[in-house]
């Protein structure tokens, strides 16, 4: 597919047209999503369901830039949704190719997929299965960015995280050569960089573009919703949640102080906000 990406359902950071794809729902325990924070009060701002689920997107982001074409989160995959679809509740009414085709974008068009992190939710679409059972990765042409403890975490799981993990059958990216690990703050290309954000896993990273006076700051699961932004709300599935909460408190000083545009992977209603503050 050789159109140009649909302008209207794009958003300009600088130089980088970006645009949210729909990834899917699914729903998640409560107490899961809010650790220590009380029922009481975090239902406050997010109801859940009659099993105590609260609803959550998968929110993928496309950057098309000068250059590149730029795949962050890819999200869920098939065999994720077959492994976890009805505990908790997986909606994707269509597959990543679909989405990607409606904003104009061919899957072979993309050039890098960055992973905040491998848990099964963000980095499932990483690869695709064929007919004949095996797993290949989903973009053909596509650099692979993650960091390097957090690969290294995920092919070697602990008890403890095993069950976020789903890598064993993702040998396919490198040997295919398309696997790219970093270690640290790092620019990816011009005006992008991967900055670590540690606490969710100890080697999460965000991405930050900035261009033209503009900065976009994708959270990834160090406050994945807006319900999470005051500082205790840390869910339970963080492996370091004071790591977390320092994480989080330097985030949102910087982008009070200085107007970040920031992302959220899976608020169903306000993917993207600036923060103001108003009485402290």
């Amino acid at each position: 597919m050789n159109q140009e990406p649909f302008m209207d359902d794009f958003f300009s950071v600088g130089q980088f047209r970006c645009r949210f794809l729909d990834g899917g729902a699914f729903q998640v325990d409560g107490g899961a999503m809010f650790g220590v924070v009380p029922r009481v009060l975090w239902e406050k701002r997010v109801k859940p369901d009659g099993l105590n689920r609260v609803p959550l997107t998968m929110n993928p982001l496309l950057i098309v830039g000068p250059g590149h074409t730029i795949l962050v989160d890819p999200g869920i995959g098939s065999r994720e949704i077959e492994r976890f679809g009805e505990h908790y509740g997986i909606v994707c009414p269509r597959g990543l190719g679909d989405v990607l085709a409606q904003a104009g974008v061919s899957a072979d068009a993309v050039d890098m997929v960055i992973n905040t992190h491998l848990h099964w939710d963000h980095s499932g679409a990483n690869v695709s299965s064929l007919a004949d059972g095996r797993i290949v990765p989903a973009f053909a042409n596509a650099a692979y960015v993650v960091q390097e403890g957090e690969w290294n975490e995920a092919v070697d799981p602990c008890e403890l995280t095993r069950a976020s993990y789903l890598m064993q059958t993702e040998a396919c990216l490198t040997e295919s050569g398309q696997l790219t690990l970093v270690q640290g703050d790092r620019e990816i290309v011009p005006g992008i960089r991967v900055i670590p954000t540690p606490g969710h896993t100890p080697h999460h990273q965000s991405v930050c573009i900035e261009s033209e006076g503009e900065t976009l700051f994708y959270l990834g699961d160090v406050i994945p919703t807006t319900a999470h932004l005051p500082l205790p709300y840390i869910t339970a599935l963080d492996l370091e949640p004071r790591a977390t909460l320092e994480t989080k408190r330097w985030i949102l000083n910087r982008a009070r102080a200085e107007n970040w545009q920031l992302a959220f992977c899976h608020d169903p209603a306000h993917k993207l906000l600036r923060l103001s503050e108003d009485d402290g």
